[in-house]
């Protein structure tokens, strides 16, 4: 089912050597487990959103210049999508069906350039019958034309233009332009040093590019900045890493662009990668998020047109390893997955959606009748599935728990629907407790970011079920018995998460709203206890989200206890190292404590 939902991220990997060549691309198979998920992001790397998510290949978003579609190629061909998800629209190409991951936008919104096989073509952008805009060549050059910038004024595409040499048939990547209605070619590089990703500035009197005109060994590709009529050359990053495909934004004051590993060469399908961020004359450098990505992710411009996002493809696997702290899990016991409403979600209002939210069951060798709800987190606007999902499982399964991930509705308008299958999910677990072997008593939930704001939203709203209920699942208590809440946002209010608020509550939440969803202020007495963690340093979700919330279990008896971390940011250093572990470790030891796990189960993580 390609549904949305989300989150961290990867990128993709083209060789600028001797060696290099481009796979025919949107056409591989991913690995098994794996998915590619198209998200937006905020150029400080706040507020994700899943636009899509499927198990086949996808890659290369263009955001249209009116902001009402994403641009992308899958399987040799292109579609397109509502960036606020939504089901895909094929691009009819015509007889053209070998589409790779080079495309733009015209200007006017009314193109697609693209490149399939070894040319570039135009089709109008609802589809239609393509016109070739590139040039036969000699046939002993095996000359293949590889797009990836349009002039502001359209009238021109820059392009990489490869060639053989010497018997090598990627031995030459120079950098051209042409005619967006076709003519004559002019190269802008001519030099030994590959060449690749040219992209025009917004002022139509640059471009920017990759190229290894400054490497010492094959592959160390950097950002450059040339005049369009290819003069005055400026090499904009210098470091051990190897950068690619520089996208300037249309306010033409940002640049955000791929960084691989020292050493990179080829093109790798699964690496792991950094997008960064700089200014166009290249100051002001700083990482933006971390992922697993490979060819695809952004190699051509995604920019918003009010540059306040960028999309890009990450390509996570859906089963995320558990930390080395204890034995492997079982792999003959399956993950099983359940329906949580059978296709008749309510929405709160008498109403229901045909959307089937599921909680997927990971059971532990040797469990110790304690579980656990699992809420990943994703700003509300998707869902992060593996390192907050099905990952946190298996690590607690090494210490006897069952987990169940939560895979939530979106709200998309309708706030309550997220608490809703929440409270669903604990009434299920409750429901099958005996079946499983599990402690109706010792049913747990954990949340991470805004799914840290549903778990401490399940805490802070539950019922004790319907006794008189036709649904038997509906007669079991909706209380977690306890919480565990990492980085969570709290808060509706100004110490909240702003894009978390937006994705519930809407643009102008009222008042009232507002209110019942600031956790910290609908603690009370038969809240359950909490562990939280948080690190200082967190700029995304303040930890004042996790105090205010420790201050209100406080105030009415309710045990909790915070263990503030120096330092991490948000999602602790992309979940992993000492801050990471700390929470695991200390978290399962306050559990140990409280009775809801035997001693002897805990591991310490490491």
């Amino acid at each position: 089912m390609n549904r949305p939902g989300f989150l961290p991220l990867a990128a993709f990997t083209i060789l600028l050597s001797v060696a290099c060549a481009r796979p025919a691309s949107g056409q591989g198979k991913l690995q098994p487990g794996q998915m590619a998920e198209i998200i937006t992001l905020g150029i400080d790397g706040s507020d994700p959103h899943l636009v899509y998510q499927t198990a086949e290949r996808v890659e290369a978003p263009n955001w249209t210049r009116d902001g009402k579609w994403l641009v992308y190629n899958s399987k040799g061909s292109l579609w397109r999508i509502a960036p606020g998800g939504g089901d895909p629209i094929r691009i009819d190409t015509g007889e053209v069906k070998d589409v790779n991951n080079d495309h733009v936008l015209s200007p006017d919104g009314r193109t697609i350039f693209f490149s399939a096989g070894s040319h570039i073509y135009a089709v109008p952008f609802e589809g239609g019958v393509p016109r070739r805009v590139s040039n036969e060549h000699p046939a002993e050059l095996q000359f293949k034309s590889f797009l990836h910038g349009v002039s502001p004024d359209g009238r021109t595409l820059a392009f990489v233009g490869v060639q053989a040499e010497n018997g090598d048939p990627w031995k030459r990547l120079d950098l051209y332009t042409i005619p967006s209605e076709g003519g004559a070619e002019k190269r802008l590089t001519d030099t030994s040093a590959p060449a690749d990703g040219p992209e025009y500035s917004p002022d139509g009197k640059s471009i920017y590019f990759n190229s290894e005109l400054h490497a010492d060994v094959p592959g160390h590709a950097q950002c450059y900045r040339m005049n369009v009529d290819g003069s005055e050359v400026v090499q904009l990053t210098r470091d051990e890493r190897v950068n690619w495909f520089p996208h300037i934004s249309p306010d033409g004051k940002w640049i955000v662009y791929l960084s691989f590993p020292p050493g990179t060469v080829k093109h790798p399908a699964d690496k792991q990668v950094i997008l960064r961020r700089m200014r166009p004359d290249g100051s002001e450098q700083a990482d933006i998020l971390s992922f697993q990505g490979g060819q695809g992710t952004i190699n051509v411009n995604s920019w918003s047109p009010d540059s306040k996002r960028f999309a890009f493809v990450r390509y996570p696997q859906s089963q995320v390893a558990a930390p080395a702290v204890g034995a492997a899990p079982n792999p003959a016991a399956k993950p099983e997955v359940i329906s949580l409403w059978d296709g008749h979600s309510p929405v709160g209002d008498g109403t229901f959606q045909t959307e089937d939210p599921q909680i997927t069951i990971y059971r532990a060798d040797h469990p110790n009748g304690a579980s656990i709800v699992i809420c990943p987190g994703g700003g509300y606007g998707g869902l992060v599935m593996g390192a907050e999902g099905s990952g946190i499982a298996q690590w607690l399964n090494q210490h006897g728990i069952t987990g169940a991930v939560l895979k939530y509705r979106l709200p998309r308008g309708n706030e309550m629907v997220p608490m809703l299958d929440a409270q669903r999910a604990l009434r299920m677990v409750r429901y099958h407790s005996k079946e499983w072997g599990l402690d109706p008593n010792r049913v747990g939930i954990i949340g991470f970011s805004a799914g840290g704001h549903l778990a401490s939203t399940a805490g802070t709203h539950f019922d004790g079920g319907g006794s008189d209920s036709a649904d038997p699942v509906e007669r079991m208590s909706s209380r977690p018995d306890f919480m565990i809440l990492v980085y969570p946002v709290i808060s509706m209010g100004e110490k909240g998460h702003a894009g978390s608020r937006r994705n519930l509550l809407g643009a102008s939440p009222s008042p009232e709203s507002i209110e019942i969803f600031s956790n910290e202020k609908q603690v009370f007495a038969e809240t359950p206890p909490a562990f939280l963690a948080h690190a200082e340093d967190d700029k995304v979700v303040p930890i004042e989200n996790s105090q205010m919330f420790l201050d209100a279990l406080l105030a009415k008896g309710v045990a909790g206890k915070l263990l503030r971390l120096p330092s991490g940011g948000h999602g602790l250093n992309g979940y992993k190292g000492p801050m990471w572990d700390a929470w695991q470790t200390q978290s399962m030891e306050w559990l140990a404590e409280r009775k809801i796990i035997p001693a002897g189960d805990v591991r310490r993580s490491n």
